[in-house]
């Protein structure tokens, strides 16, 4: 398997996100990609809008894919949000603006991976699949008349991490917890800001956050 960074770039990038939501965005980037498949888009996302008056959840209205937006706290001129978007729910209208549509939801198109950022007219993120597929995904862009450069080409490496030792629940929370900064000093977002980012109590979130470090302290300290 490998793994290729792709910028996409040109006028008929600007065009196609102009049409979407990404009219309204300085900059958008995608910091940890929770689910993504043809029934669902989730991730954790910064938001920098053109106009710092635009609310985050006014970058939706209208657009044909059903979207939730919640806030999880604001950074500068920026927002930290959890993004859920619902492919199947799509009324009609204008394709949407990110990678190529529905194709990329395909099984067997290979993984879409996180970063994913949207910035001054170019989106660059990061695919992994074998041969075949990264042609396909490279041939949907030059059929949309896409530019693209490819700036990394490598052969995928997947290290057995202490992540491996968590259920994909408690990787996820602590992930997010990381990401956020629940484990900056001072912190930079609270317990109760997680939970209701990820549809939890606050109670819920350190139980998975403690149980996560128990784990993953066993697997380090124990002989």
């Amino acid at each position: 398997m490998r793994k290729v960074v792709v910028e996409l770039y040109g006028p008929e990038l600007v065009e196609r996100t102009e049409r979407g939501f990404a009219r309204h965005l300085r900059s958008f980037e995608i910091l940890s990609l929770l689910r993504y498949d043809r029934n669902e888009f989730a991730g954790i996302s910064r938001i920098t809008p053109k106009d710092p008056r635009t609310k985050p959840e006014d970058f939706f209205r209208g657009d044909p894919v059903p979207t939730q937006v919640q806030l999880l706290r604001q950074e500068g001129g920026s927002s930290i949000v959890l993004l859920k978007r619902y492919p199947r729910g799509r009324r009609p209208g204008p394709p949407g603006p990110l990678l190529f549509g529905e194709e990329m939801l395909k099984p067997g198109t290979g993984y879409l991976l996180s970063p994913l950022r949207y910035h001054d007219g170019k989106l660059t993120f990061t695919f992994a699949g074998n041969p075949r597929q990264l042609r396909d995904i490279l041939g949907q862009a030059r059929a949309r008349g896409l530019r693209y450069r490819i700036l990394s080409l490598k052969e995928a490496e997947f290290a057995v991490s202490l992540l491996d030792h968590l259920t994909k629940k408690q990787a996820e929370v602590l992930r997010v917890a990381y990401e956020l900064g629940f484990y900056d000093v001072p912190r930079r977002i609270t317990s109760e800001q997680l939970g209701r980012g990820l549809g939890m109590r606050a109670a819920t979130v350190v139980e998975h956050l403690r149980k996560s470090e128990k784990r993953i302290l066993d697997a380090i300290l124990q002989p």
